[in-house]
C-alpha cells in the first residue's frame, strides 16, 4: 500500500487529492472524536520546559513553513513528506485526517511532527526538528507522543525511516517496541510501531 501511495501522489496528484479529501471525511466520521480525546489526553502529560507540545493551528502555518523551508537541503534530505510552502500547510491542516503538532519554545516553532489517519485503522508518522535544537531528546518525544496517540486512537502505527537516517532510526528504536514489515525502495523501511518502550 505504501508503494503505491507515494507513486499516486507522485504521478497522480488530483486523484491523490480527491482520495485525501474522501479518507478525510470518512476518518473524521469514524475515527473523529477517538483521535481528538486521545490526543487531549497523551498532550496533557507532556510539559518539559523550556519546550511545550500542541496542535498546529492556522496561526503556526505562516512560521513552521519558514522554519521547515529555512533548512538546508542535506539536512531536509530524509524527510520530504509534502510541500512546505503555506498553501499546501493550511490544505493539510483543514483535512480531518491529518493531525499537524508543534513542539515550541516560547513562541518559535522548533519541531514539527503529523499523523496521517486512514479509514482503513492505519495511521502514518513523521517528524522534523530544526537543525538548531538537534540533540536535545525533543525528536524521541515526539516520537512516543504519535505513537501513543495512535495506538490510544485504535490505530496500527506505521513510519518509513531511510536506513541512512541513523539519528531517526536510533531514536524510533530507543522509545518504541518497533517490528520492520518491509524494506522499500530508495533504502527506506516500513516499521509498525508496536508499544512504547516503559
Amino acid at each position: 500500500m505504501v508503494r503505491f501511495l507515494k507513486w499516486l501522489k507522485m504521478k497522480l496528484p488530483f486523484i491523490w487529492l480527491w482520495i485525501e479529501t474522501l479518507n478525510g471525511w470518512l476518518v473524521s466520521l469514524m475515527y473523529g472524536k477517538r483521535i481528538a480525546k486521545a490526543t487531549a489526553e497523551v498532550l496533557s502529560h507532556y510539559s518539559a520546559e523550556p519546550f511545550s507540545y500542541r496542535c498546529i493551528s492556522a496561526a503556526d502555518i505562516a512560521p513552521l513553513s519558514r522554519m521547515l523551508t529555512s533548512q538546508t537541503d542535506d539536512y531536509m534530505r530524509f524527510f520530504h513528506p509534502h510541500g512546505f510552502d503555506e498553501a499546501t500547510l493550511m490544505r493539510l491542516l483543514k483535512n480531518k485526517s491529518v493531525l499537524m503538532l508543534g513542539t515550541f519554545k516560547d513562541d518559535e516553532i522548533i519541531g514539527y511532527y503529523f499523523i496521517r489517519f486512514f479509514a482503513n485503522g492505519q495511521c502514518f508518522r513523521g517528524n522534523f526538528v530544526d537543525v538548531n535544537y538537534q540533540g536535545k531528546g525533543i525528536g524521541g518525544i515526539m516520537v512516543k507522543q504519535m505513537t501513543e496517540i495512535g495506538l490510544a486512537a485504535g490505530f496500527r502505527v506505521f513510519a518509513t525511516v531511510s536506513k541512512r537516517n541513523l539519528s531517526s532510526m536510533a531514536s524510533t528504536k530507543a522509545y518504541n517496541e518497533i517490528k520492520i514489515i518491509k524494506e522499500l525502495p530508495d533504502d527506506d523501511v516500513l516499521i509498525e510501531h508496536l508499544s512504547i518502550k516503559k
